[in-house]
């Protein structure tokens, strides 16, 4: 056992990026590709490639990954963005080490508990104060967080990563089934509530497409966020926490009924935290810490697959393709897990 090395599983919730590949082959499926010096994987084509643009420049595997979260600000507007948050688990090899970033986002000084109750109870249209509406509106981490492992661990620019994400805006990004998907799902709850479609007109004007479907690989163009993007390429990001963009922001939630500042915003702060290990097998599986509960559920998820494969001979018999074990075993193992997480898991600096 001294002699063995321990191989470490590094999961990242965001974009993940690999580094060595081979040539492309003619044989591949349309959903393969392949590369010599870098690879980057997302959620859509283009910002995929504007990684992959940073990578062929120079760039490190951070500034793609910067790169291509702003893209994807742009070209995956019913998944992430500026107004969002996220994680980062990434293995440093100039400091051997992992670091974990947390840049989620969070509740304004004025939420409490107390107060969504009260929220809640007032409310006569069904539709929930923490999900629509100014009081479901956090303060944004994501831009906090890139700029902040852009400082850290970058090579490029912030301006230079920046800047393909606003070109792309202008440009449009090409729909496709899932945000054509997405466009029809929130169509059909602003169309139960004149309120909540008034409240909702820049949503419904712009991304909604003034309630227009787009049609798949049609060019959804996003001017505004274009200037915005760009304004921060040159002014920087405290143009977003302090400046106009700040304003606009504050402005628009309060006119919703939120209770944002220009406190909040001024004084979001991303934090580092320690990652989570669990040992499986011969592999040693490091990832996110709560407040994610990704990381605590995959954990929870993998234990009892493993004592599940123990239970019927091992986890090749488990996984046999002849065999209706394996997915009732998923199914208990994160219907477990997800029980767990809805039960127990919160907030580390408050609960």
């Amino acid at each position: 056992m001294a002699h063995q090395r321990r191989a470490t599983v590094f999961l990242s919730l965001a974009v993940c990026l690999w580094l060595p590949g081979g040539a492309a082959r003619a044989a591949d499926p349309p959903w393969l590709a392949r590369g010599r010096t870098g690879m980057v994987a997302s959620d859509s084509p283009e910002a995929s490639q504007i990684g992959a643009d940073v990578l062929a420049a120079g760039g490190n595997a951070f500034d793609a990954a910067v790169a291509t979260s702003f893209a994807l600000a742009v070209a995956r507007p019913q998944s992430t963005g500026l107004g969002g948050g996220g994680f980062m688990v990434a293995w440093v090899a100039a400091e051997k080490r992992f670091v974990v970033l947390d840049f989620r986002e969070c509740a304004p000084q004025a939420a409490t508990p107390e107060r969504y109750a009260e929220l809640a109870a007032q409310q006569s249209d069904g539709f929930s104060p923490s999900v629509y509406g100014g009081n479901a509106v956090a303060v944004p981490g994501q831009l906090a967080g890139l700029v902040e492992i852009n400082r850290r661990f970058g090579t490029q620019p912030l301006k230079e990563l920046i800047r393909p994400a606003a070109a792309l805006a202008e440009a449009g990004f090409a729909v496709d089934a899932h945000y054509r998907d997405a466009c029809k799902e929130a169509l059909a709850v602003l169309e139960k509530s004149p309120a909540l479609m008034l409240r909702y007109k820049v949503l419904y004007e712009t991304l909604l497409n003034k309630g227009k479907l787009p049609q798949i690989g049609e060019r959804l163009k996003r001017p505004d966020l274009a200037r915005g993007l760009r304004l921060i390429a040159q002014e920087g990001p405290r143009v977003f926490y302090e400046g106009p963009v700040a304003e606009a922001i504050v402005s628009a939630v309060k006119a919703s009924g939120g209770e944002l500042t220009p406190e909040d915003l001024r004084n979001y702060r991303v934090l580092e935290r320690a990652p989570i290990r669990a040992a499986m097998g011969e592999y040693e599986l490091v990832t996110m810490p709560p407040p994610s509960s990704g990381g605590v559920c995959l954990i929870e998820a993998l234990n009892i697959l493993q004592c599940l494969a123990a239970d019927v001979g091992g986890v090749t018999k488990l996984r046999s393709k002849d065999s209706d074990l394996y997915p009732a075993a998923l199914a208990r193992a994160f219907k477990h897990a997800f029980a767990d997480r809805a039960r127990w898991l919160g907030d580390p600096d408050f609960t």
